[in-house]
């Protein structure tokens, strides 16, 4: 599969520690994840329920 064909997985990560969240996200893109990310699982399913 080339990369004009590749289906880009998107990631959620929930976490109340924004040091937490920006650790995650910068190894999950640099591996060609699109990361969705949010302080509170209330406020993500709040998000993803609109």
């Amino acid at each position: 599969m080339n990369k004009a064909t590749k289906i880009q997985t998107t990631i959620l990560v929930i976490d109340d520690q924004q040091c937490n969240i920006n650790l995650l996200s910068n190894m999950l893109s640099k591996q060609g994840y699109r990361v969705l990310y949010f302080t509170s699982g209330q406020l993500a399913l709040e998000k993803i329920n609109n």
